[in-house]
């Protein structure tokens, strides 16, 4: 639980969590062994397996079918990571120029407040 608590809050949600541990536990799956696995209807795995490979969280062979596989990890933990990071240091810096433009202009409205 504790582990799939930590992808959640990394941004997978919880059907990008099942699929990502389940290519950890099996290795190199296509879809249609993942739908198998995960109980789902091949267009739903295809779906979450675009999202994980958007996020950067699995790799997809170049070959018919297409064989999916897990990133490591530590390192994709970290890149998500230092991506939300860098999210968050974005909207500061967004709020805080915001700040700035706003405060004058409540300021010469007078003390209503």
């Amino acid at each position: 639980m504790i582990m799939v608590k930590a992808l959640e809050t990394l941004g997978l949600t919880g059907k990008e969590t099942q699929a990502y541990r389940c290519l950890l536990r099996q290795g190199i799956s296509t879809a249609q062994q993942m739908s198998q696995l995960l109980g789902v209807q091949f267009p739903a795995v295809y779906r979450i397996l675009q999202s994980l490979q958007a996020k950067g969280w699995i790799e997809v062979s170049r070959e018919r079918p297409n064989r999916y596989r897990a990133r490591p990890a530590r390192i994709v933990a970290e890149e998500a990571r230092q991506g939300r990071l860098d999210d968050l240091t974005s909207a500061a810096e967004v709020v805080g120029d915001f700040e700035e433009t706003a405060v004058p202009q409540a300021q010469a409205t007078g003390p209503d407040l």
